[in-house]
């Protein structure tokens, strides 16, 4: 790929990497933020993923059948996902072995993983493969329209029994537990292709037409659809079941695009597009093994009662600090974990 098409592709790094810190920090921190920060934070940060996913095809015109799709991203996602479960493990049986965790969560894990539920984060990932493979079913189907309408019809039922009827029971006993560990991935996955759809038909229609804006209108744009973002969370606009939820998780990423396409080819950049790139490794590295670490620290070490305040920011720098090695790890002698070859 070309300079050229590098610098112009940079704010798709810059937003992915915007979410994975915002994902990162929303683990670590706890009693710092508003609640209505919080919350607006969770309904965008998983979603831009799907949303940015659903982008760069669109704006790349990639044309890729849904078999090719399944198998290229199995090894692209796959890979990284049993190679960060074999290392969490093996740094859950080391806590075990030193009395820091009970063995029965090294058994919940190993489950959580088996299930493709995932260790911690994990579970994004299998979740984006298949969310990105029902989409390319629509996008490949010689009847679009009517696929379309019957895999959002089945959505919308499988979500609403989940979320108000399902989730009433998930936390009663271990039992419920268990059997939600496998159903819920394939719950994320139908709820993750809408959004994949609309990132799809975003970077085909109008990705390119927002490069060609200026720095007024787009800087505009942004901060309407962002600020927009946060009036859906104060005050709903809408009531409709399903619609309200998708726009706080889509409205925000698409203003986020804006902002960063302004200042793409600015050096203060490089910080978020670097994580976009290695987004990756941070999602495997920092909720199992990074917090874990920094938790037992406070508690064991420094003797607090609860891991939380102001403490917890710097805790997140630090784990973002001790993720540059791994990155370069993982990009060099590990980088088959990650499906390179």
């Amino acid at each position: 790929m070309s300079s050229e098409v590098k610098q112009r592709y940079k704010y798709i790094d810059a937003v992915k990497g915007l979410a994975i810190l915002t994902i990162v920090l929303m683990h670590f921190e706890d009693g710092v933020f508003s609640t209505l920060f919080n919350v607006w934070c969770g309904l965008f940060m998983i979603a831009a993923f799907y949303f940015m996913s659903g982008w760069i095809t669109g704006i790349k015109d990639i044309h890729i059948t849904p078999k090719q799709l399944f198998k290229k991203r199995l090894r692209q996602l796959g890979a990284p996902y049993f190679g960060f479960v074999i290392i969490i493990l093996a740094f859950d049986l080391l806590l075990v072995l030193f009395g820091f965790l009970d063995i029965k969560l090294l058994g919940r894990d190993l489950y959580c993983a088996i299930t493709l539920r995932g260790i911690g984060a994990l579970w994004f990932l299998p979740v984006l493969l298949f969310g990105e493979w029902l989409f390319s079913l629509v996008r490949y189907y010689k009847y679009k329209c009517l696929l379309a309408l019957t895999l959002f019809s089945i959505t919308l039922i499988i979500s609403y029994f989940y979320d108000n009827v399902w989730m009433k029971f998930r936390d009663l006993n271990d039992l419920h537990r268990i059997i939600d560990a496998p159903i819920r991935p394939v719950v994320s996955a139908f709820k993750a292709w809408p959004i994949i759809g609309l990132g799809f038909l975003g970077g085909k229609y109008i990705g390119k037409r927002l490069e060609e804006l200026g720095s007024v209108q787009l800087i505009s744009i942004g901060t309407i659809l962002t600020a927009f973002s946060v009036w859906l969370i104060i005050k709903p606009t809408f009531h409709i079941y399903y619609l309200n939820d998708v726009l706080s998780r889509t409205i925000p990423t698409l203003g986020f695009i804006c902002l960063f396409i302004v200042v793409k080819s600015s050096p203060a950049l490089n910080f978020f597009t670097y994580w976009g790139r290695n987004s990756l490794i941070l999602l495997g590295t920092h909720y199992s093994i990074t917090l874990v670490f920094f938790k037992l620290f406070d508690s064991r070490i420094l003797h607090h009662a609860s891991f939380s305040g102001s403490l917890t920011l710097i805790y997140f720098a630090l784990a973002i600090l001790v993720t540059y090695p791994m990155v370069a790890l993982f990009n060099g002698k590990l980088k088959f974990m990650l499906g390179k070859k």
